[in-house]
């Protein structure tokens, strides 16, 4: 399976450590692409993501670009149990270039058939 997707994400932010600075606001277009298919029982998919990020905090604002590629695992456990593993990696378009990467494990359980796949 292949599926296209054209999103927009708002998200504004508020510091909690009562420094009192103001909040910040983050706006970011984003084009992605993700291919699924399996394996057996082993469901597999690899995200690819690019973002265009406006940001905003006082009287500064940024702008830059950066890509993600994800590769997500999903397996049936038991009956309507599972593991699922991914690897998610930010790559920056400019200067530093990494970003962050988030790495997940855990166990789910499907409510629907389609969760399970």
């Amino acid at each position: 399976m292949v599926q296209a997707t054209l999103g927009y994400d708002y998200f504004h932010s508020e510091s909690f450590d009562g420094s009192g600075a103001s909040g910040k606001d983050q706006n970011r277009l984003f084009e992605e692409l993700v291919l699924k298919n399996a394996y057996g029982k082993l469901g597999l998919s690899h995200r690819y993501r690019l973002e265009t990020i406006w940001t905003s905090q006082n009287s500064e604002h940024s702008f830059g670009h950066r890509t993600r590629y994800r590769l997500h695992l999903q397996y049936p456990v038991y009956r309507k149990l599972y593991g699922t593993a991914f690897d998610e990696v930010f790559i920056m378009l400019e200067k530093p270039y990494f970003n962050q990467n988030r790495l997940h494990l855990g166990i789910g359980y499907g409510f629907s058939p389609a969760t399970i796949s």
